[in-house]
């Protein structure tokens, strides 16, 4: 019997990541996992039953640490009319960051990568739930509800977008802390209605 070595193991992840972050999941083959790792399909198999295996090794230990995260982001914050202030953009904007700059790659896999696997809807669910918290904070959620779904999208969007194109943790501050700003000031005339 052949030993699994561990050092392989983490080589096959890397690429594999490099490779889902490149070009999504549907996208990439076990075949060019093993052609990037120089060894056959069949070998390949000897560490991960499927594609799906290896993507779930790659983003679950991130996935847990970021629903604890977003969880507790979203019991502690409550927006409401006298929410839109210096600490709490603050608040808001270190959470944002904290949650990418562990590992921006891993978030974007989550995000925007994973169409084909178990994680697919996770974006989306992370949307609703962020729009489910906002709405409770404006009275007159009836005539704003598709606004609010808009702005949350696109407010995720940026951030997603900050994580692709992550330079440095100044470069992400800088830029989180822009986008929460301009977000906050159209939230925040959303309340005054």
């Amino acid at each position: 019997m052949q030993t699994l070595k561990k050092e392989i193991q983490e080589s096959i992840v890397d690429i594999a990541a490099r490779l889902f972050y490149n070009q999504g999941f549907e996208e990439t083959s076990m075949r060019q996992i093993a052609n990037e790792m120089q060894m056959s399909v069949s070998n390949l198999y000897k560490y991960f039953k499927n594609k799906e295996d290896l993507f779930n090794e790659i983003v679950k230990g991130y996935y847990i640490k970021y629903m604890a995260g977003f969880s507790k982001f979203i019991s502690e914050e409550q927006y409401h009319e006298d929410n839109f202030n210096s600490e709490s953009n603050s608040f808001l904007v270190h959470a944002i960051f904290e949650s990418i700059k562990t590992d921006p790659i891993k978030f974007v896999l989550l995000m925007d990568k994973s169409k084909g696997t178990k994680y697919a809807g996770f974006k989306y669910e992370v949307l609703l739930l962020l729009e489910k918290h906002i709405m409770k904070g404006i009275q007159q959620h009836n005539k704003q509800e598709y606004i609010i779904k808009i702005l949350v999208s696109n407010f995720f969007h940026g951030v997603v977008e900050i994580a692709r194109n992550y330079q440095s943790d100044e470069w992400a501050l800088k830029n989180i802390d822009l986008l929460v700003k301009y977000h906050m000031n159209g939230m925040h005339s959303l309340y005054k209605q």
